[in-house]
């Protein structure tokens, strides 16, 4: 898998991190764990990021 690749399917993942407290509220976990276990504002934020990097071969 290339850099380009990688980055692709990073950014392609956005979409679920965005709803990933929805969709953990509608199975009854609770914010918190999602918070700790996976920090998913950290992951969005450093994903963003890497939206607009162009990669070299």
């Amino acid at each position: 898998m290339s850099v380009d690749e990688v980055r692709q399917a990073l950014v392609g993942m956005l979409p679920a991190l965005r709803e990933l407290r929805g969709t953990a509220a509608e199975l009854g976990v609770p914010d918190k764990v999602i918070e700790h276990a996976i920090r998913p504002d950290r992951m969005i934020a450093a994903i963003e990021a890497l939206e607009d990097v162009q990669c070299q071969p």
